[in-house]
């Protein structure tokens, strides 16, 4: 299997705005490596996605599911050994159809999504329409 590629972060500021960086997604998957953001709290950190004309669905990946950053398959569905019992939930999927929009996904559970290596995993269905996604780690907790 081929690689996933690293999708780069942009950190949000309080009482301000900032320029967002936009990620191309791959067919490979991509992922947030745990070493670009601030915290290791995934309720900081959302997507937001937008697409064109054409359908498609992002699977952000549970613990042990989906392939891990070199391609290799990991052991699914969620691992006997796996420490976050929040895994065993499953992944989340979001799915768009033909009209052009953008959506925000997330917050994430931290227990459910993180990796064994500690990041976090991103698939997509279609990267056609075209779509671009950027990962926003904010700078504060969302209630």
């Amino acid at each position: 299997m081929t690689a996933r590629s690293l999708a780069t972060v942009t950190a949000l500021t309080k009482d301000g705005g900032t320029a967002v960086t936009w990620n191309t997604p791959h067919a490979a998957g991509d992922y947030v490596a745990a070493g670009t953001l601030a915290t290791t709290n995934l309720a900081k950190v959302s997507l937001a996605v937008q697409w064109g004309t054409t359908a498609g669905t992002l699977t952000v990946r549970a613990t042990g599911n989906g392939n891990n950053v070199a391609g290799t398959a990991q052991t699914s569905p969620y691992p006997s050994s796996a420490v976050f019992t929040q895994g065993s939930v499953g992944d989340l999927t979001y799915t768009w159809g033909t009209t052009a929009g953008t959506a925000i996904v997330g917050p994430f559970t931290t227990d459910r999504y993180e990796q064994a290596d500690g990041n976090l995993y991103l698939d997509w269905a279609s990267v056609a329409g075209p779509v671009t996604y950027a990962v926003l780690q904010h700078p504060f907790n969302q209630i």
